[in-house]
């Protein structure tokens, strides 16, 4: 069944191209040219009159009477100030705040110390930390190991 229709593809196929080959149609001839009028060219008032003298040339790489450039004056090379070395940058925090954390009992802190997370309340002391206070809004105060105050924002 298949090569059946194979075979009327394939004949039908064979039967355009012969046909397509007798049967060509005949080549038409392009309609006459119409005569071109010659272009009109204005004359420019100041433009140079052409060998002839009927067309005027134009240059149009070519512009008026151009001042010269102004001559560049040299400017020294700026000398190279020495940046001072920036000082030690300072340790980064030890104790940092995650965020704050509400459970039923009251207002937890959040604090990250040495790389650890630890939820510290009122009172408690984490790696030396004491927390003094916690507030939504001004934060976490901590009494450090050294005696100095930290004041963490959220």
């Amino acid at each position: 069944m298949r090569l059946r229709v194979l075979q009327a593809i394939l004949a039908v196929l064979v039967v355009y191209a012969v046909y397509s080959t007798v049967n060509r149609p005949q080549a038409v001839e392009p309609p006459p040219r119409r005569p071109r009028n010659p272009p009109r060219v204005a004359t420019v008032p100041g433009a140079a009159a052409a060998v002839d003298g009927s067309v005027p040339v134009r240059n149009l790489f070519e512009y008026g009477a151009l001042p010269p450039p102004p001559v560049l004056s040299y400017v020294a090379p700026m000398k190279a100030v020495e940046t001072p070395l920036p000082a030690e940058r300072p340790s980064p925090a030890p104790v940092k705040l995650v965020g704050l954390v509400r459970q039923g009992d009251g207002l937890r802190a959040a604090l990250a110390v040495e790389g650890e997370i630890v939820l510290g309340d009122r009172g408690q002391t984490v790696n030396g930390y004491t927390i003094v206070s916690i507030d939504e809004d001004r934060g976490v105060v901590l009494d450090g190991p050294d005696g100095k105050t930290l004041e963490l924002r959220p």
